[in-house]
């Protein structure tokens, strides 16, 4: 029973040189990832004890033309979640037999589009820009007074995400296993930067949720707050990234001012699988459970 068991994850495709395999160890999924570490931050971050049982991996690499692809399926802090990496040949392999949830949060790179087409329809699509920082190029800033955040505030922090009618549910165990950082006007808090993820086995963190209410913008108060959920990470962390969308001007002039540099393009998407997908692939799955 257990031989079979492990079949379930090496499944080949019609080529023989090339296997898609379900990957268990840690530290092959880290070396995987960390040829383009930046890009694979969030991912990278998944690793961490705590989340990693909230993951599965899927690896083809073909023999003859060395082509090497990793997906992704998490259900972690921002619930389903899919990330791939490599050729996008492999990418296309993978998602045949291993095509994850029905509906996902999909991230990318512009390569891997036309590959995760052919498995997944895409929608409310955002090319973003993907911008890190280390110890060397952080410049901090100070100029406004900050406090940082625990799950004590997560009702405030509720409030203050949803002022423009988009209601949220963070929980007090987001904010105390994140960085947050606040400002404080007239007992109300009016700005805030925090992170999606944050791993300090693998010193690796992805700040976002950055936000501040409109009649409070353009005074550097998000410049702030960044800098200072920065400034802690890097205490611990040797790659910090954020996103940011290029069109941003003001966002992407501010995380400049801290030390930030762009780096790599990467698609956010939603993706749902096309009609027939997933039964499709636990055929592949089932015929070839019969057949090894």
């Amino acid at each position: 029973m257990a031989a079979k068991e492990l079949r379930w994850g090496s499944i080949r495709t019609r080529r023989k040189n090339e296997q898609v395999i379900e990957l268990h160890d840690r530290n092959t999924i880290r070396e995987l990832l960390n040829t383009e570490r930046n890009y694979s931050a969030y991912a990278l971050g998944q690793l961490d004890t705590s989340l990693f049982e909230k993951t599965q991996w899927f690896n083809l690499t073909n023999e003859t033309n060395k082509k090497t692809g990793l997906v992704m399926h998490s259900k972690g802090g921002l619930g389903e979640a899919t990330m791939t990496f490599g050729d996008p040949y492999a990418i296309e392999k993978i998602l045949r037999v291993h095509p994850g949830p029905a509906l996902t949060y999909m991230s990318c790179q512009p390569k891997h589009l036309e590959a995760i087409q052919k498995t997944h329809h895409l929608f409310s699509t955002q090319e973003m820009l993907r911008l890190t920082v280390d110890r060397k190029n952080f410049r901090p800033d100070h100029k406004n007074v900050q406090v940082k955040l625990s799950g004590l505030d997560v009702h405030r922090i509720n409030q203050l995400y949803g002022s423009e009618g988009r209601p949220t549910y963070y929980q007090a165990q987001h904010i105390d296993e994140g960085v947050y950082y606040g400002i404080i006007n007239q007992g109300r808090l009016t700005a805030i930067a925090g992170t999606h993820i944050v791993s300090r086995e693998e010193q690796v963190a992805v700040v976002g949720n950055v936000y501040t209410l409109p009649r409070y913008r353009g005074q550097g108060l998000a410049t702030t707050v960044t800098s200072s959920t920065t400034e802690e990470l890097l205490k611990f962390c040797t790659t910090v990234v954020l996103t940011v969308d290029p069109k941003n001007d003001p966002a992407l002039a501010a995380y400049k001012h801290l030390g930030y540099l762009e780096g790599d393009t990467i698609i956010e998407t939603n993706a749902r699988q096309h009609f027939g997908v997933n039964l499709r692939a636990f055929g592949l799955r089932l015929q070839s459970r019969l057949t090894i």
